[in-house]
């Protein structure tokens, strides 16, 4: 895969989290509370930034295809340090609700499994 087909499927796919991160934290701010809401940017920006961070690793395979599995795994590593760490300041620092942190995690994850099937059904039928 070429690397300019790889950067505008991966700005796609912020794209897309994002705009649907941005209208349940519109939600949760209508429906509830502005904390949940702010629960739900802070757990969809947890989403993003590991995207953004799996998406660098994943460019920086194409170029060194050597050392492919060292890099996905010190990614893996970095992204649940990075997660965890999140969460630790969420719920002992921000005080943020759980439920609006979780919201946005999944949903966030959520849209990254759908693009992620579509991508391996294009991908698919291109061979």
């Amino acid at each position: 895969m070429e690397s300019s087909n790889f950067d505008a499927r991966l700005a796609q796919l912020i794209a897309q989290e994002i705009l649907l991160l941005g209208v349940l934290a519109g939600l949760a701010w209508y429906l509830w509370t502005p904390p949940q809401a702010y629960a739900v940017l802070y757990g969809g920006a947890v989403v993003v930034i590991n995207a953004l961070l799996l998406g660098a690793r994943v460019k920086g395979i194409q170029e060194d295809t050597a050392r492919a599995q060292a890099r996905l795994l010190g990614g893996a590593v970095q992204r649940f340090i990075f997660t965890l760490a999140s969460m630790a300041a969420a719920f002992g620092w921000f005080k943020l609700p759980v439920g609006g942190v979780l919201v946005g995690l999944l949903t966030g994850h959520l849209v990254f499994l759908l693009h992620a099937a579509q991508f391996k059904r294009r991908f698919g039928e291109e061979r």
